[in-house]
């Protein structure tokens, strides 16, 4: 008799998961930045659930949705103490010292990179989609080089319906950019994205530098 219930809620746990899987995610990234000051909000909806992310106010909202109606279940304040924003306020400086070493990194992860690249190809279906970026490292030489990263991993979502303008500014400091993504996500391949990212070293540095 336990057998049986065992089965039955493993069965019932298989076709939850299998559910959840089948349907993609559906994301859309209003998004803007201006020497790193932030402002803009992500939305991702699935099946009844919808998720909010405020980048001016750092907070995580979850919502129910049905029809046209939108339940609010609860809202996480994600904002850092004074003291730890006033830990992370950097220079100019700082902020290029950090943006060679992310350079580097890139360079040296480009083969890793192009290949999750290929795997978000398969992934990520595009509504129409935009973004808008100017960038200036007040050094020339690192700008262009910079750019040139960003347009050859940029370059294979261009078919796919996501457009990226880069502009670089020369003998300047400036890293803006404007973006207004609308996509879909397709679960089943997110698995293999997240044991590529985790099981590569350079890609995982990456990623600690993005977020520090």
């Amino acid at each position: 008799m336990i057998l049986e219930i065992l089965m039955v809620i493993l069965f019932i746990l298989i076709v939850f998961l299998f559910l959840i899987i089948i349907k993609p995610l559906n994301i859309h990234v209003l998004f803007n930045n201006n020497n790193l000051e932030y402002n803009g909000e992500i939305t991702i909806n699935h099946y009844l659930i919808n998720v909010e992310y405020n980048f001016k106010n750092k907070a995580l909202t979850l919502n129910l949705i049905y029809k046209s109606h939108k339940l609010k279940i609860k809202t996480i304040n994600l904002e850092k103490s004074d003291e730890e924003t006033s830990q992370e306020n950097t220079s100019k400086e700082d902020i290029t010292n950090k943006l060679k070493e992310l350079y580097h990194l890139l360079k040296k992860a480009y083969p890793d990179i192009m290949e999750l690249i290929k795997l978000l190809t398969k992934t990520c279906k595009f509504n129409t989609s935009k973004i808008n970026a100017n960038l200036g490292l007040n050094n020339n030489n690192l700008t262009i080089k910079t750019c040139n990263i960003i347009w050859a991993i940029s370059a294979p979502f261009y078919p796919l319906g996501l457009q990226v303008l880069l502009t670089p500014e020369i003998n300047k400091f400036l890293i803006k950019t404007d973006v207004d993504i609308s996509f879909r996500i397709i679960l089943i391949n997110v698995i293999r994205i997240i044991i590529k990212i985790f099981t590569n070293k350079n890609l995982r540095n990456i990623i600690k530098i993005l977020r520090n």
